[in-house]
């Protein structure tokens, strides 16, 4: 854990859903806690909403997420995994977090600082022709299928 205190972790029953959520204690002084390391703002939490299992990195995006899939139509009967990504949010997280990609970049390639910055600038730029991608696992008594769809934009 390198020194970090541990999560105090909750369950509970929501509306028919099991509810699992971990988060760090504020700290007790008050001058700490608006310096608060970044851990303090994630609250890892697991969804269960019948046959589904939402992981999520606060629990308001997982209560949010559960109540989609409740609202939702039903599944194809033969699916068993589907996975959609929004490409343009994960561009902007990438954006944000430029820096230290090109800082990983130059530590695990052993690359200078030019050469990481194009590499991370080309990763970038392909994101930007790509709107979202959707992966599809469809079993059957007789077959299985993959299925991999990308939105351009």
């Amino acid at each position: 854990m390198n020194g970090v205190d541990p999560f105090d972790v909750n369950a509970e029953r929501q509306e028919g859903q099991i509810v699992v959520a971990a988060e760090y204690l504020p700290p007790k002084d008050p001058a700490v806690r608006k310096a608060a390391p970044p851990q303090y703002n994630a609250s890892p939490t697991a969804v269960f909403v019948g046959d589904r299992f939402i992981l999520s990195s606060s629990k308001a995006l997982a209560l949010e997420l559960a109540e989609l899939v409740r609202k939702e139509p039903a599944a194809e009967k033969d699916v068993n995994t589907a996975i959609k990504a929004d490409l343009s949010v994960l561009r902007t997280v990438l954006d944000d977090n430029e820096e230290p990609l090109v800082t990983q970049n130059m530590l695990q390639k052993g690359h200078d600082r030019a050469a990481a910055e194009k590499e991370i600038k080309g990763l970038l730029d392909a994101l930007s022709y790509l709107k979202a991608t959707a992966l599809k696992l469809s079993a059957s008594e007789k077959r299985i299928s993959v299925t991999w769809e990308v939105e351009l934009k």
